[in-house]
């Protein structure tokens, strides 16, 4: 009987760290938003994530979110502002 809640403990364990890990490598875009991946080595890739769970590589990547309403307010003011 001991050695079965030794497994079961050693299982939990592995079960915590596991989850602990995997929420670092997670980021979450709620929903009317999107976000971006600034890669340190690359810079921001094409990819626009929408809605949901999302994997990147903390020590190399930091995700942005962005509004879906204020982008569409800005994007016309920005363009206008930029190119003219």
């Amino acid at each position: 009987m001991e050695a079965f809640f030794n497994r079961l403990q050693k299982a939990g364990v592995a079960m915590m760290m596991g989850g602990f890990l995997l929420t670092r490598f997670v980021f979450t875009v709620d929903g009317g938003e999107r976000a971006l991946i600034y890669d340190k080595l690359r810079g921001v890739q094409d990819k626009i994530y929408g809605e949901g769970m999302h994997f990147y590589v903390p020590v190399f990547q930091v995700s942005t979110d962005n509004d879906e309403e204020r982008e569409r307010v800005l994007t016309p003011l920005l363009k206008e502002h930029l190119f003219h």
